[in-house]
């Protein structure tokens, strides 16, 4: 199957089917042509996931009726959680849900703060709020330790041997981010994770995988940690759904539910099917697209293979970010621009990077972009963004974010803006 580059790219026709199940892939319903590289902050939605939820939406039975609708509602609910624990690789634990990511780790993290015991909880300063906000709060509440290990600007990640230091037998919960959102740094969780393990065995394990689990394959058993999240509407499907895997020793802790079901289950209320099956849309997408490179006829090999090939390809749209190429300098070959943790890392990086233009501020860059029909976004020092920022020494920065769909005449046109940005004319 020739569907990939030898530079892992995917092929022009390949990518043409891809982009033809997108909505507004090339356009914005209110400013018309543009380029979408704001990924990081929610991607483009299937056009699958769009007709799913107008269609499922319209339905007003619940679960536990009688009726033929409420069935499949339970049915929709019970298949999205199947494909969720398919994408998360887990053979083990159970899915949980809320309205967003940040929701499940906030119930996780207060269940292990208030029931293991332990003096101190460690965090790092490279965190989404979802983290970095509920272990301070936590370990506030219940008088621990709040231990922070510390962000490397020349890395944009935190250091392994940074974290470990950190720990020790009195901890009782490690959380940390997998890749930055704001950097693209990915951390070592598996090292991280198995060093840990090392200082206390049975230390508690919290990893917040929303902005990673876009880019490459995840595999919470390969991990060995206690809880993994991700965010769909970061992964083609929809916002209002927040999706977490946690082991089974972390379930059987006491935490918010309804006294009439088990202990285990972490379900509060009626669920939302259409954004379950909103989820099986993106995965049923993602098995399709990795049918481009595999006979396999299962599910999780299909998925697996999309997301490794996915993988790929952005990899080689992140080279030509930085390298360019014969038409245009890519962002290492422009002085005037000032590249925030990325030290020569490519292999630890996702499609996603953090820069500044000399002598433009970042949110007047952003709307140069947008005028250029580009699409990227300006991190600030706010609730979401202001630890990693602060360590890095900036009080706001441009961030540029690809996914598999997005291509290389795309890059090209956005290395063409920042080269004109620069005072450079495009060359």
């Amino acid at each position: 199957m020739t569907n990939q580059s030898d530079n892992g790219l995917f092929t022009p026709e390949l990518l043409h089917e891809i982009r033809a199940q997108m909505v507004h892939v090339d356009a914005d319903p209110y400013t018309g042509q543009r380029i979408y590289f704001e990924n990081a902050g929610g991607s483009l939605r299937l056009q699958s996931v769009c007709e799913a939820v107008f269609a499922e939406s319209a339905i007003p039975d619940n679960a536990g009726r009688r009726t033929a609708a409420s069935a499949h509602v339970m049915d929709t609910i019970e298949q999205g959680k199947k494909d969720a624990r398919l994408f998360f690789g887990a053979t083990s634990g159970q899915v949980i849900s809320a309205q967003t990511t940040t929701q499940t780790i906030f119930r996780a993290i207060r269940a292990i703060a208030e029931n293991v015991s332990g003096s101190n909880i460690v965090t790092t300063n490279l965190e989404h709020p979802a983290i970095f906000d509920s272990t301070k709060l936590y370990a506030d509440w219940l008088g621990k330790e709040w231990r922070v290990a510390e962000l490397n600007p020349e890395t944009g990640g935190v250091d392994t041997e940074q974290i470990l230091a950190q720990i020790d037998e009195k901890t009782c919960l490690l959380g940390f981010i997998h890749a930055s959102n704001i950097t693209g740094t990915i951390l070592d969780a598996e090292e991280i994770i198995r060093e840990a393990r090392r200082i206390k065995e049975d230390l508690f394990i919290v990893v917040d995988g929303t902005q990673h689990a876009p880019h490459a394959p995840v595999d919470v058993e390969a991990l060995g940690c206690d809880a993994y999240f991700f965010a769909p509407y970061k992964i083609l499907g929809k916002v209002g759904i927040g999706f977490g895997w946690i082991a089974d020793r972390l379930a059987a802790l006491p935490h918010e539910k309804l006294a009439g079901k088990k202990h285990e289950d972490w379900d509060l209320g009626t669920q939302e099917h259409a954004a379950y099956l909103a989820w099986t849309k993106v995965v049923d997408y993602l098995s399709w697209l990795g049918g481009k490179f595999t006979d396999s006829t299962n599910r999780r090999v299909r998925l697996i293979t999309a997301m490794q090939k996915a993988e790929n390809h952005e990899r080689a749209l992140l080279k030509q970010c930085l390298d360019g190429n014969a038409a245009h300098r890519g962002l290492l070959c422009l002085p005037e621009i000032t590249l925030y943790g990325f030290a020569d890392n490519m292999a630890e990086h996702d499609c996603v990077l953090a820069l500044n233009i000399a002598g433009i501020p970042a949110p007047e860059a952003v709307q140069r972009y947008l005028d250029a029909g580009v699409a990227v976004h300006n991190r600030l020092t706010d609730a979401y963004s202001r630890q990693v920022l602060g360590a890095l020494g900036v009080e706001s920065l441009v961030r540029f974010s690809a996914l598999h769909y997005n291509t290389p005449d795309e890059v090209d046109h956005f290395l063409a803006v920042t080269a004109e940005l620069c005072g450079r004319n495009g060359g």
